[in-house]
């Protein structure tokens, strides 16, 4: 699989609280669009956007989201 793109999100960081709410909505956009997108905490798939662009809901919490994407055809 190739990846178009490979980002790490920091929600949260490890001295930092919950100010509003306890969940986050991330929006992915990919250029190119309509990949497929992982979203990982601690290696554990808590959300997926296929196809971006799109978002999601996370849970907020003191641990970073890794996304991987991927599409045929590109790297």
């Amino acid at each position: 699989m190739r990846y178009c793109a490979l980002a790490v999100v920091h929600l949260l960081s490890a001295c930092s609280s919950v100010v509003e709410g306890t969940s986050q909505e991330i929006t992915i956009n990919t250029n190119p669009s309509g990949a497929s997108c992982s979203l990982e905490r601690q290696a554990i798939s808590v959300a997926r956007v296929d196809p971006t662009p799109g978002a999601a809901t996370i849970k907020k919490t003191k641990y970073d989201i890794m996304i991987k994407c991927d599409k045929n055809g590109y790297q």
